[in-house]
């Protein structure tokens, strides 16, 4: 069962790494040709299950790119007929304001000048200047638009935003253009976004709270008015994850719900199958919390992983760590071929795998917080090649901050302002006084993150770009120092550590 889990996943992870798609009628051809052999050599299944990853891999590239704008609409003025989606978020470019919105098409007829044209756009991406009134989530409205297909800078360790823009699925951005016929359709009061809208605005307007902008992130994940000092401090400590909405912050949620209603179960009913009706609970927190930040990859990502551990426990069958982390691995590939590109995706397998691979058969700690200190120690070195690939640089601080922030955010903060939330339809006055009292545990945070930056200096550790091998030898020796306690030659991983700090790449000539 692992086996195949992995052959599957390694075949979807493949397509991400290919120069372009293939032909879709070649990956079929190869599939056909495997199962052929299948038939013949039993051991040229895996073949075939690479194959099947990989022919699913590609039909999903197709299909994104299928959902780009053609060519030939590229800076055509065209009538886009859509919703507003997500948060729309306000800006200033060459002194004017605008407003920035992802609009899901509905009717997928458009009119230019040149005629009727066709498109199977479904997302694009939006800049309005001088919007007759405020953007909200759910309206539909019908637009002149002028679009581009994505595009993106590719400087080398550079934010890939092309790249970032097609997972997202937005096959187009561009800009309204100034129209009388420009027109709102509807006004969809109960989706999910106007929801987090409506919470956004309604924490906005709650006085003496300081730092509701937090608190709104770690709620619905509405990351608009947190500043770019704030988001340069966390990046320095290594705290950004504990600032929004994570495949962490869902996790501990839905574990304390989960030990909490078993308890509640165990206590009130004692003859009932407890550990059913907690987990089924838990899961549907994990959902509507996963609702409430937007519904983002990374808290599906969390939601997948939580329900391959939980409906083993509805089941009662038991599954080794290994095989759940692969069966979390091919579902988050199935779901999204694209993930293995994201800096998220490497991060949170990487962490968790680090995790496992630290702990699993081996003697236990007797003491919570040895295990704890294990786990900060596991997820530091696993990582270390991770952000020095992915970010070019290492924080040095990032496992003290997390080793005192980690457990205030996860058993304090955040699950106190999801009950404030819920609070909040009962009795406002208790809610912005438990709120009140959470601004004032962010407020003491903070200060420690800055007086922790402060005293130990920049604390980052910059890293310029290595060749293939020399991430090899990292990845190897963070593998090497992670082993056992008593193992002879440990020290053998710091040596091959040493040279993703030490190697510098030549230098580019001189041109006079």
């Amino acid at each position: 069962m692992l086996s195949w889990m992995m052959a599957v996943s390694v075949g979807i992870a493949a397509v991400s790494l290919l120069p372009e798609l293939p032909p879709q009628w070649y990956l079929l051809l190869a599939l056909l040709v495997s199962v052929l052999l299948t038939c013949w050599l039993k051991h040229w299944r895996w073949l075939l299950l690479v194959l099947l990853g990989i022919n699913w891999g590609g039909y999903y590239g197709h299909q994104l790119l299928a959902q780009q704008l053609p060519i030939e609409l590229e800076q055509q003025p065209i009538w886009l007929q859509g919703r507003i989606s997500g948060l729309p978020t306000s800006g200033m470019s060459r002194g004017q304001s605008f407003q920035q919105f992802d609009l899901n098409v509905t009717d997928h007829r458009c009119i230019s000048p040149a005629g009727d044209c066709a498109h199977r756009l479904k997302r694009v991406r939006l800049k309005w200047y001088g919007a007759p009134q405020p953007l909200k989530p759910g309206q539909h409205w019908r637009l002149l638009v002028t679009l581009k297909r994505p595009y993106g800078t590719s400087n080398p360790g550079g934010f890939d935003y092309q790249s970032w823009l097609i997972q997202q699925g937005i096959g187009a951005t561009g800009y309204v253009r100034p129209s009388h016929q420009i027109r709102l359709l509807a006004d969809d009061q109960w989706g999910v976004d106007r929801w987090r809208w409506r919470v956004a605005n309604y924490m906005d307007s709650l006085p003496n709270l300081p730092h509701s902008h937090l608190l709104k992130a770690l709620l619905i994940g509405d990351k608009r008015d947190i500043g770019s000092g704030q988001w340069q401090l966390f990046a320095a400590t290594g705290t950004t994850h504990l600032m929004v909405i994570s495949g962490l912050h869902v996790g501990m949620v839905t574990g304390l719900v989960f030990l909490i209603s078993r308890c509640l179960l165990v206590i009130s009913l004692p003859n009932c199958r407890a550990h059913v009706g907690a987990a089924w609970l838990a899961i549907s927190v994990a959902l509507l919390y996963a609702l409430a930040a937007g519904f983002t990859l990374p808290t599906q990502r969390a939601l997948l992983m939580i329900a391959v551990v939980l409906l083993c426990v509805i089941r009662q069958r038991h599954i080794s760590p290994l095989a759940g982390l692969a069966l979390a691995l091919l579902l988050c590939l199935l779901l999204d071929p694209l993930a293995v590109i994201t800096v998220s995706f490497w991060l949170s397998f990487v962490a968790v795998g680090a995790i496992l691979y630290a702990s699993t058969g081996r003697r236990q700690s007797k003491t919570q917080s040895r295990q704890w200190m294990l786990a900060q120690y596991a997820v530091f070195i696993g990582l270390i090649p991770v952000l020095a690939m992915c970010f070019g640089q290492i924080t040095l601080l990032s496992p003290v901050a997390n080793s005192l922030l980690l457990p205030v955010f996860s058993i304090l903060i955040v699950p106190l302002d999801l009950v404030a939330a819920v609070l909040a339809f009962f009795s406002e006055s208790a809610a912005q006084w438990l709120w009140q009292q959470l601004d004032r545990v962010l407020a003491i945070s903070l200060q420690g993150l800055s007086y922790l930056h402060e005293v130990a200096g920049v604390g980052v550790l910059t890293i310029s770009a290595k060749p293939l091998m020399v991430k090899c030898m990292a990845l190897v020796g963070a593998m090497v120092l992670l082993l056992p306690k008593g193992l002879p030659l440990k020290w053998l991983g710091l040596l091959l550590l040493i040279p993703l700090f030490a190697y510098q790449s030549p230098l580019m000539a001189r041109v006079i």
